[in-house]
């Protein structure tokens, strides 16, 4: 037997009667540190997953831009500059969508800008596309026919045919989201008359 078992359990160890509180606290101590960590990891990942989500939904807005511009130069150029300065969309869901061509006729406009704006409510738009045209010029498409057949007395005769006659347009959408996200993207844009 030692001296400390003989001791009265009151009077064993009175050095250590302070150590398993500063312990305690210790542990206490690392798993708020540790908590706090994962939660700002979390709150980083949310905020990450909602710019993404803002980034993609602008990609979207400039890309529909692009796609609605290059159905107006279709239409300005059959009716040589007719389109509206002002013009509404709809969709199945019952959104409502306003554009606005702030110079144009975007048929043979050195540069035209299109803008695209959502209704929020009557009398409430916010703009979340715009499209600027750059009209690079024309020339006549490749391509064609010539029919040939006998006629009588076996003397030839045909028809030739053109291919076409092209203008090209180079369009830079840009879309915009709420949170200043922005996204751009560009194309050229091939139109054939035939």
């Amino acid at each position: 037997m030692s001296k400390r078992d003989l001791c009265p359990p009151s009077l064993r160890g009175r050095g250590e009667h302070g150590i398993v509180l500063v312990m305690a606290l210790l542990i206490l101590l690392a798993i708020s540190i540790m908590s706090i960590g994962f939660s700002r990891d979390v709150k980083m990942d949310v905020y990450i997953s909602r710019n993404l989500q803002l980034q993609n939904q602008a990609l979207n807005w400039a890309e529909t831009g692009v796609d609605l511009v290059e159905e107006m130069i279709g239409h300005s150029v059959d009716t040589r500059g007719g389109e509206p300065a002002v013009f509404q969309l709809g969709d199945a869901q019952g959104n409502y969508f306003q554009g606005q061509i702030a110079s144009g006729p975007l048929y043979r406009a050195p540069g035209s800008d299109v803008r695209i704006f959502e209704i929020i409510s009557p009398g409430t738009l916010q703009e979340v596309a715009s499209v600027e045209v750059r009209f690079q010029g024309s020339r006549v498409a490749e391509g064609g026919s010539i029919v040939m057949a006998a006629g009588y007395k076996g003397i030839g005769k045909g028809v030739a045919g053109a291919g076409g006659f092209a203008s090209y347009y180079q369009l830079i959408g840009r879309g915009y989201e709420r949170l200043d996200s922005r996204q751009a993207v560009g194309t050229m844009y091939r139109y054939v008359q035939r």
